[in-house]
């Protein structure tokens, strides 16, 4: 584990108390396997890191950071209207839907054949380009037997750090899409945080089948006036008991919150 700065030589310390609480959260995740953090105050810039670069099957968590892309490089530029329908896509009969329609089932109630529609309409728009001009094309897996992504906590966290850019900007896409996150059907995050005085603006993925293990979930916080990005990555299958961990692990992060101002 790790704490860090990424505007001064200030490296915080944590107090011990929570620093033992983190350090008992992870272990007891990792004995379902392998896991990763980011957590850190975005007007600060400090943070605190664990198993960064683990790589890991995204799941549905990769949703939101795809919506990213269409509502930024494309609704934002005028090239793709909310309004627009899409209908056969990928094998997929969408029936016509809007892509507003198909944003919000992918991002609200993690529905994986819109999630697809949307990759299937908009990958050759301008998705490569836009993962490379972030920096991240080469930490994002883009494999072209999946639509869900292998990738790790230090590239969501960079992604969600843009996420956070874009929903500050105003726009009505933005702030819709702000909404959209706030409003997931699944939040292993708020969960653990368990206030209602914090925003969670989130996306989790989750599944235990195929071959394919992974209890993830990533986002926004936002308390008191300052807005910390926070992501926790594994690859432990999905159960309640995954569930469980990962929310122990994103209360025991937003509780060390205080050595990070």
């Amino acid at each position: 584990m790790q704490t860090f700065s990424l505007v001064d030589d200030q490296i915080p310390a944590l107090e011990d108390g929570s620093l033992a609480a983190l350090q008992d959260a992870l272990d007891q995740a990792q004995e379902l396997g392998d896991v990763g953090v980011v957590f850190y105050d975005l007007s600060s810039g400090k943070g605190v890191t664990y198993n960064a670069d683990v790589e890991v099957y995204g799941a549905s968590s990769y949703k939101a950071l795809y919506v990213l892309y269409v509502c930024e490089s494309l609704v934002e530029t005028g090239q793709v209207s909310l309004d627009d329908s899409l209908g056969t896509y990928g094998g997929y009969n969408m029936g016509w839907q809007t892509v507003r329609d198909l944003i919000e089932a992918a991002v609200v109630n993690s529905d994986n054949d819109s999630f697809i529609a949307l990759r299937a309409a908009f990958d050759r728009v301008g998705y490569e380009d836009w993962i490379a001009a972030l920096g991240v094309e080469d930490e994002v897996a883009l494999d072209p037997m999946s639509d869900f992504p292998t990738y790790c906590p230090r590239t969501s966290a960079k992604l969600w750090r843009e996420m956070s850019e874009y929903l500050s900007c105003g726009s009505e896409a933005s702030q819709w899409l702000s909404e959209l996150l706030s409003s997931t059907s699944r939040s292993f995050i708020r969960d653990g945080i368990a206030d209602e005085q914090v925003l969670v603006r989130n996306k989790a993925g989750w599944i235990s089948e195929d071959g394919c293990y992974s209890t993830c979930d990533a986002g926004l916080i936002d308390i008191d006036g300052r807005t910390y990005v926070m992501s926790i990555m594994t690859s432990m299958p999905w159960s309640d008991q995954s569930s469980e961990a990962v929310a122990a692990i994103a209360k025991a992060l937003y509780d060390v919150r205080s050595s990070l101002a």
